[in-house]
Formats: C-alpha cells, sequence, structure tokens
C-alpha cells in the first residue's frame, strides 16, 4: 500500500491496487475519519423525544432498538456509564485523536484515584498523528504515575486492531470493552461495527493482563522523538476500481429488492428482539440452528445477576466461641459411654469472662449471618446475592458492628490476655472442682488440669482480640446458564423465588417497622443501594418519600403473582411489570396468557 505525507501536493498518484476504495475517506489531521451513524437520522425528529437506553453490562452496541431509531444513547461512548467506579483503566486503543485525548484528561480529572495505561496502535495513515501524541507526552508529564502510555507501530495500516479495554472498579472487580471502531467509539459508529462491554471472571482477567504485560514489554516508549511521526494519508485508488464497486453495491441492492427478501424490521420496544405485526418473536435462522433462546424473562434475571455477587461466610475466618471446650478426659471421664442400648456423652466448656457478658459478645460475633441477610437476597439454600451497589454499605455495618465487639472485649479484656486470665484463675479453679466433686468425691482436682484449662483460655482470648470478631465474606460471580431446562433441571422456579425477594425488599423496607432493625443505614440509601431492576416504587419513594400506601397495595399484587396458576416465567414477566410502574390490570392481562394457553405450573413457593 502506497501513502503520501499530507502536506505534500499530490497531482497523479501512482495507482494502487492494493488501496483502499476511493469511497473511503480520510483522516484529517487531528480529527476520527468520519463514521456513518448507527442508524439513519430523520431530522425532522426532536431526538429529545426518543426514549434513552442506559445499559448495563453485559451489553453490545448499537443495539436493535437503537439501529431502528426508536431509541437512543445517551452517553458518549456507549460505555460511559461502566468507569464511574473505575480505579484502573488499561488496554489497547487505536485511531486516538485529540477528542480521544480529551476523554482520556476527563476521566482522570474526574477521579484523583483514577489511573489510566495505554497502548496506542499506530500504523500508516490512521486518525493518530504527530499533534495527539505531542498532547498525549505533555497529559502524561502533568499527571505523572496516572497516565502512562506506550506505542504499537504496526507496518501496514490493514494491520489495524481492535481497540480493548479493561476497566478495573474500586472493589477490585473487571469489566472488558471490546472496540472494533477507534478513539474509544466517541463518535455514532457503523452499524456494521458490534461492540461488547461484559464482566470477565478470573480466568480471563488474568489472560488479558498478561498478554497486556507483553504488549506493554514490546512496546516503544512515548517520548519527545517518538512522539513526532509521519503525518501520512492513504493514495486515491483507481477511479475505475471505485465505479466497479459502486455499480456492484447498486446490483445487490435490486437484487435484493427484487427477490423480495428485504422486509420491514420492527424491533420490540422492551426487549429489542424482531417481532412481526402481532408482536410475536420472528423466525430465525437460529431457531432451525437449534441455537438456545432464553426467555425474556430469563435474559432480565441473568442481567441483575451480573449486578452482583454470591455471597457466603467464610468460615476458616471465624473467631470461635469465646468459651472454650474441655476435654472431659481432664476431669477423669470418658466423654463417650454407652451400655447396651444406652449411650452418654460428657462435655465441659468454661469462659474466663462472665455469662452477661459472654451472651453480648456471642451476639456481635454471629452478627455476620445477620447483616448479610438484610442486606442481601436469597438465591438458594444459604445462599445469598448481594448487589455491588450494595456491598459497600454491608462492609460499613459489618465493621461498625465488629468494633463495637471488639470495644466490649476490650472494656472486659482490660489488660493483657495472660494477666487477665491468670487473674480469674482463683474463680476458675474453684467451679471446675465443683465439678470434679461431683464425679470423684472426696477429691481435688490436679493444679495440673487448671493449668491445661486456663491455657485454652489464654489461646481462644489471644485469638479474639487479635484479629475481626467477625468472620469474613467470600464473594463469587454466578449466572444463568444459556442452556435450555432439561427434564432434570430448570432455572424458571429458581429465578421467580429471586425475584420475588427483590421485588417484596423495598415493599417489605417501606411497611415493616421492624425491616430496619439493627442496621444503621439511610433508609433511602438502602433501598436504592438495593434497587437491580430499576423499581418505580423505589424511585418514587427516593424522589419525594412517597409511596407507603402503594407499597402496601403492592405487596398484595405480589401474593397474587405467587398464587398464580401458571408457568414461572410468566409470573416472573408480572413481577417485572410490577416493578416497573405496571398496574394492576397490565399484570392479570399477563397471567391471563398462560391460563388461556394452559401455562401452568405447581410451583408456588418462594422461600
Amino acid at each position: 500500500m502506497k501513502f503520501f505525507s499530507r502536506n505534500s501536493s499530490q497531482t497523479t498518484p501512482p495507482l494502487d491496487l492494493q488501496a483502499n476504495s476511493a469511497l473511503e475517506s480520510s483522516a484529517e489531521p487531528g480529527n476520527a475519519p468520519t463514521q456513518p451513524s448507527s442508524a439513519p437520522t430523520d431530522d425532522g425528529v426532536d431526538q429529545t423525544s426518543i426514549p434513552i437506553i442506559s445499559p448495563v453490562s453485559p451489553f453490545l452496541w448499537p443495539e436493535t432498538r437503537v439501529l431502528n431509531q426508536s431509541h437512543r444513547y445517551i452517553n458518549a461512548p456507549v460505555f460511559g456509564a461502566e468507569i464511574v467506579d473505575a480505579k484502573t483503566i488499561f488496554g489497547v486503543v487505536h485511531n486516538l485523536t485529540i477528542e480521544g485525548v480529551d476523554w482520556i484528561v476527563g476521566a482522570l480529572r474526574d477521579d484523583e484515584e483514577r489511573s489510566v495505561c495505554l497502548i496506542l496502535a499506530i500504523y500508516p495513515a490512521c486518525a493518530t498523528n504527530s499533534e495527539v501524541l505531542r498532547s498525549l507526552l505533555q497529559h502524561c508529564d502533568r499527571f505523572s504515575h496516572r497516565l502512562k502510555v506506550r506505542l504499537k507501530p504496526m507496518l501496514r495500516g490493514e494491520d489495524r486492531v481492535t481497540t480493548n479495554l479493561c476497566i478495573v472498579s474500586k472493589t477490585g472487580s473487571s469489566k472488558m470493552v471490546v472496540l472494533p471502531s477507534g478513539n474509544f467509539s466517541l463518535r455514532p459508529v457503523s452499524p456494521d461495527f458490534l461492540h461488547l462491554c461484559f464482566a470477565t471472571d478470573t480466568a480471563l482477567h488474568h489472560q488479558f493482563t498478561s498478554w497486556f504485560d507483553y504488549q506493554w514489554a514490546i512496546g516503544n516508549p512515548l517520548d519527545a522523538t517518538s512522539a513526532n511521526m509521519p503525518d501520512l494519508v492513504p493514495a486515491v485508488g483507481d477511479p475505475e476500481a471505485a465505479r466497479q464497486w459502486q455499480f456492484y453495491l447498486a446490483w445487490l441492492s435490486q437484487q435484493h429488492s427484487a427477490e423480495g427478501n428485504r422486509q420491514a424490521i420492527t424491533v420490540d420496544s422492551e426487549t429489542g428482539d424482531i417481532v412481526d405485526a402481532e408482536g410475536n418473536r420472528i423466525d430465525s435462522v437460529l431457531d432451525e440452528a437449534k441455537v438456545p433462546r432464553p426467555s425474556i424473562a430469563m435474559v432480565q434475571v441473568g442481567r441483575v445477576l451480573h449486578q452482583g455477587s454470591l455471597a457466603t461466610i467464610d468460615n476458616s475466618s471465624r473467631v470461635g466461641p469465646l468459651d472454650c471446650p474441655i476435654s472431659a478426659e481432664l476431669f477423669g471421664v470418658d466423654a463417650d459411654r454407652r451400655t447396651g442400648t444406652v449411650s452418654r456423652e460428657t462435655k465441659f466448656r468454661v469462659s474466663a469472662i462472665d455469662e452477661k457478658t459472654l451472651k453480648k459478645l456471642e451476639s456481635f460475633r454471629k452478627r455476620t449471618r445477620e447483616l448479610l441477610n438484610k442486606m442481601s437476597y436469597p438465591l438458594a439454600d444459604g445462599a445469598r446475592w448481594v448487589p455491588h451497589t450494595a456491598r459497600a454499605l454491608l462492609e460499613q455495618e459489618l465493621q461498625r458492628v465488629n468494633e463495637e465487639g471488639k470495644k466490649l472485649l476490650g472494656d472486659t479484656v482490660t489488660e493483657d490476655v495472660n494477666a487477665f486470665v491468670e487473674s480469674k484463675r482463683q474463680d476458675v479453679a474453684a467451679d471446675a472442682q465443683k465439678q470434679y466433686a461431683e464425679m470423684h468425691a472426696g477429691k481435688t482436682i490436679p493444679k495440673e488440669t487448671v493449668d491445661k484449662i486456663l491455657e485454652e483460655l489464654k489461646k481462644r482470648l489471644r485469638r479474639a482480640t487479635g484479629g475481626k470478631l467477625l468472620p469474613m465474606l467470600t464473594f463469587l460471580h454466578v449466572r444463568i446458564a444459556t442452556a435450555p431446562d432439561s427434564d432434570w433441571s430448570t432455572q424458571a422456579s429458581q429465578a421467580f423465588r429471586f425475584l420475588v425477594h427483590v421485588a417484596k425488599y423495598p415493599r417489605d423496607c417501606l411497611t415493616d417497622s421492624f425491616f430496619m432493625r439493627g442496621l444503621r443505614v439511610d433508609q433511602k440509601e438502602l433501598m436504592c443501594a438495593m434497587n437491580v431492576v430499576d423499581d418505580a416504587l423505589v424511585k418514587l419513594f427516593a424522589s419525594d418519600g412517597s409511596g407507603i400506601d402503594l407499597a402496601h397495595e403492592q405487596n398484595r399484587q405480589i401474593e397474587s403473582i405467587q398464587a398464580a396458576d401458571v408457568d414461572d416465567i410468566l409470573k416472573c414477566d408480572a413481577l417485572y411489570r410490577l416493578m416497573r410502574g405496571g398496574d394492576e390490570k397490565q399484570i392479570q392481562e399477563i397471567l391471563a396468557s398462560g391460563e388461556t394457553t394452559g401455562q401452568t405450573t405447581s410451583t408456588d413457593d418462594s422461600n
């Protein structure tokens, strides 16, 4: 491929049969190449009247509702909302312009703790030029360690790369953004370009960081010399070749129309499905290939699950009870004894702390489960799901309870643990003697036995005073599998039970006077943090504090949905309609459609 300097005069350029079509626009200095929008724009339409899509990971764009102009995006770039809580953004970017540099600077200004590490791919006649590189270099000096850039030079323009970014949040979770269009996709993109944003798992995150490290290691540093790149444009192609390509495109368009293949495309305003005039999803070639097509209700639940993690209590971090078990053998008896069909088990426990204080400390030690249950949704038996937006509040409460418990423990054990336990020697020895005498009349408990009991107490209290009183949590990602249900597996029932709790949470929070007991968080803040379905009731309460009467009424409707003798999928649809502000008539129509078609189920347990 041949190139010319942007500043050189071109008279009759040589013919280059490998050059891009003359129809392709060249990039002007400092500006991204002009790209077609994601859909034709009707200048007579007020853009502000078009509904807005605010996508939540995982998502792709432009999606069908944007392609048919029924909806629009508001963020530029579309993934902009994903960096709100970003601590680090790193990856490879191409076709960077001054506009893209300004976006980087804005991201760094928004958060003084945020850092950006980029590998910039450059190739002949790309949108990036020396002006962009010099500006980027200045900002690298300005932001010091928070902005780092290396160059990835490429020999040919055909070797264009895809922009791949990893966004790491302040909690450590990460998401990936894949952009075939350059410059962070700040401008409207061609409908032919598919962009992706999705959460990563541990394996993918590790592989991408290793790949990035490798690319960084072989990249070129950005400095005053490397910033002085040649400013090139593609050579103009053969006009006859351009004419032939235009003729070919026109012929394809005529062929499409003549064969009657071009059909009006209707996109469902809520789901994005391609539907017929009656609103039913059209038959697809993917159906013929037996590609799984999950119901919209299951897709919605899947999107919700991407907004949180499964939380379990890490028992290995748990501090044991502050009273400790003592082997029965120390008291000279068998722990287990059997006579024929009758067995006896003998256990002893001892504490250096008085009974009243011990009960209070034990209640603190067990508060992790109570707080987790208050600020999560049950996903399965013993499994709790915590929204990412509620995790900070949950950890805040855990920290508060832990500090209160540690203070009580510190006020009780006011000195060195060894000294404290030794101060209780006489009381422990006297109580142990009473137990010992019941089994060995007239005998005195050996001093060695008392010493061993006290040593066990010291070990137990040292562990309690040296670390957290409450056990820690472990978080895992969960997802809805794309595989359809089988004779022995189903996901709809569990999804429905999960949605019931999601729906009832804010309504119980408003109607149950005991709901906030044990919590020291703002009610509105908690409800907003737990809102993972854009619940209309939560938005109403957050805006003006109203909605209590509505919550009572909707709790009654939820009970009606649970009792309906229809498929769980339809129950999920009805719950979503309720949470999105639908009225009772709309909900009953959804349930009635299942009764009409015979879609019934025996599942009505939401616990």
